[in-house]
């Protein structure tokens, strides 16, 4: 009788060093040994279908660094002023910090035209700003049935607006009681209290209205604002300029008569940093804060401390905010040294309560809280600062690359060993075939 053939060996699909040699076998053992070979390429194939999909999240994150070190590079992202059509107005903070406080008549022809350059740009901001620098309300003092408006500062007061001895005129003081009742006073040129109708939030006044100074041929005039009509007689002492306060309307009057609606071109003189963190706010906080969004998910290092915080008035009766230079001063509210407009938080009070103070009696602080809206951000990078941010960015594009080229040599191995099993199986069952055939002939 002839011998029956014990073993088989498999060398096909399989490494030369290593065959298989398989004893004694039947038709269950030939599958189930075909059917482990089958279940490594599978398991293979779900490695590799794995780590590809890995590969596709680390190209895509690699494309999105370098699409955002692109746009810092470009300034898009980091611009403080911007118009519709993606087009950079403003790209640095401090422009025209060198003439903040400046009054119309210190100011130099060279001067004038970069804050008319500079309000011009303001203007076309997207999003919108209001370039009173502060919160406006559109307030009604005509006589029922008939409605006549004037755009002016809102001013919040901390007690009822009526005591207020040293008033400035065409400014809305408000006061809410502790039931929310609103108290509010506005007054002419002569101090005279205004009949207030109604009185409704203004989130961009007409620009008309804000103007600090107008260039009028080679002069430039401080606007007196006025309400009703124009003066009558001449000036005599050089020129004045009156603006309607309801219709925005100029008179210059001079020391040989009048001119009505002259030739004029205003434009903003910022009164303090403050202002111009309004400004800037209103034009680039929410893109800046995106910005920097992106840079702490990717990592990113922001090699300065916030410089600006958005807020709200803490009572919800009274609308109204902006932008402030972060962080507070950090004194009492109390602080005699503090000058209208500081905001400060009282290094003392366990609350870590913001303050803005509003007026002054006297020479005490008239104060009301506010409150952050969101989290602090940078408005103002310099270029030293994105150089660094970039320098982050290339580095981490480099490792990046890096990681995407080891994945994909990780992927060709396991795609080797993914066919390499599928091989072995089908050579093994071929094999296993014809050792099963041989027997059959023995027998």
């Amino acid at each position: 009788m002839p011998t029956m053939p014990s073993s088989v060996t498999i060398t096909e699909g399989l490494p030369p060093e290593s065959p298989w040699v398989i004893d004694e076998l039947d038709t269950n053992i030939r599958n189930y040994l075909v059917g482990i070979l089958a279940n490594k390429g599978a398991s293979e194939g779900a490695k590799l279908a794995r780590q590809t999909q890995v590969l596709v999240e680390q190209t895509s994150q690699l494309e999105n660094l370098q699409e955002f070190t692109v746009e810092l590079g470009a300034g898009t992202r980091t611009a403080v002023v911007m118009n519709s059509s993606g087009s950079i107005l403003i790209s640095d903070p401090k422009i025209v910090s060198d003439l903040v406080g400046r009054t119309a008549s210190s100011l130099t022809p060279t001067e004038v035209n970069r804050l008319i350059e500079f309000t011009a740009n303001l203007a076309k901001s997207d999003p919108p700003v209001n370039l009173g620098g502060q919160t406006y309300v559109k307030v009604d003092i005509g006589v029922p049935p008939d409605e006549e408006f004037i755009q002016v500062p809102l001013r919040v007061w901390s007690s009822n607006p009526d005591s207020i001895t040293d008033v400035q005129p065409f400014v809305c003081y408000a006061y809410a009681d502790a039931s929310g009742k609103l108290f509010y006073r506005i007054c002419n040129e002569n101090k005279v209290n205004l009949k207030i109708v109604s009185v409704a939030e203004l989130a961009k006044p007409d620009v008309i209205h804000v103007y600090d100074a107008y260039r009028i041929g080679d002069k430039v005039f401080q606007p007196q604002d006025i309400i009703g009509a124009f003066p009558t007689k001449p000036n005599t002492t050089g020129g004045t300029l009156f603006r309607n306060v309801i219709t925005g309307q100029l008179r210059l009057a001079t020391d040989t008569g009048f001119i009505d609606n002259p030739d004029a071109t205003g434009f903003v003189i910022p009164a303090n940093q403050a202002e111009m963190t309004y400004w800037f706010g209103q034009a680039a906080a929410a893109r800046l804060i995106s910005t920097e969004a992106q840079l702490a998910s990717d990592d990113i290092q922001l090699p300065v401390e916030p410089d600006s915080f958005q807020w709200k008035y803490k009572d919800t009766n009274i609308s109204g905010g902006g932008y402030a230079i972060y962080p507070p001063v950090p004194k009492a509210p109390t602080d005699k040294s503090l000058v209208i407009g500081n905001f400060v938080q009282d290094p003392n009070d366990s609350q870590n309560r913001i303050y803005l103070i509003t007026g002054k009696a006297g020479t005490t602080n008239i104060y009301v809280e506010v409150e952050k809206v969101g989290d602090p951000f940078v408005l103002q990078l310099t270029k030293d600062d994105l150089v660094n941010i970039r320098g982050q960015y290339t580095e981490k594009i480099t490792l990046m690359t890096q990681r995407t080229t080891e994945q994909q040599l990780f992927i060709n191995s396991i795609l080797q060993r993914h066919n390499l099993y599928f091989d072995a199986a089908t050579n093994a069952f071929k094999a296993l075939a014809d050792f099963s055939g041989r027997l059959a002939n023995l027998i």
